[in-house]
């Protein structure tokens, strides 16, 4: 049986749930609008990468961006066609 990886929002979400703080206090905080956090955190909407590190900057957490693995364990790149 395979785990489950969790997305960055799932990630993001999650601390914000254990985090202590108010929705209203980390908006306050991180400069971003209360209502697309709380659409982000029903899961209706995703959220732009600088509100992320926004969020994640008043939570004090780190955003590690990688590469994803395909199921052999190999690296996936991402693919251009070009003209």
């Amino acid at each position: 049986m395979s785990k489950k990886r969790s997305s960055l929002g799932d990630e993001i979400r999650a601390a914000v749930n254990s985090s202590g703080m108010s929705r209203n206090q980390i908006c306050k905080a991180g400069g971003i609008d209360p209502a697309i956090m709380s659409r982000f955190m029903a899961g209706t909407v995703g959220m732009q990468l600088s509100r992320l590190e926004a969020v994640a900057d008043v939570l004090d957490l780190h955003i590690i961006v990688g590469t994803a693995k395909t199921t052999d364990g190999k690296s996936k790149q991402a693919k251009r066609k070009t003209r």
